[in-house]
């Protein structure tokens, strides 16, 4: 749990808003108008992990502070989502819960893709 607001991490910022059949995130400090990455994993970050964006060129590699899963285990064990914040930063996204575990088993972290920085934590694991 250490991790979990890490004053270095500056991007944007995540909060449980419901968790039901549905687990529904705002996400606030984005860049205006900026695309945002929400990443959910359920490994404990030991000493945070890379974010690969090959595909974009203007930040290809972000530090981030959750571990990412190894592509096989990546359809169970990641869930990531893409939101586009409004002018304020702000935005919502939604993970499905069907077996209760979007909000009990996983970390999450937002990554700004236009200031290429990652947010705090929020480690809903119990």
């Amino acid at each position: 749990q250490q991790a979990a607001h890490d004053p270095n991490m500056q991007g944007p910022r995540l909060n449980l808003l419901s968790c039901d059949s549905e687990a529904t995130m705002s996400v606030s400090s984005g860049s205006p108008g900026s695309e945002v990455i929400v990443i959910g994993s359920i490994y404990e970050p030991k000493h945070g992990d890379q974010l690969s964006l090959l595909s974009n060129s203007h930040c290809p590699i972000i530090d981030i502070g959750i571990k990412l899963p190894k592509q096989h285990l990546s359809q169970d064990f990641l869930k990531s989502q893409m939101v586009k914040v409004d002018s304020s930063g702000s935005g919502r996204v939604v993970f499905l819960n069907q077996f209760d575990e979007a909000c009990s088993d996983f970390i999450y972290q937002a990554v700004d893709l236009q200031s290429c920085t990652a947010g705090p934590t929020l480690d809903l694991r119990q």
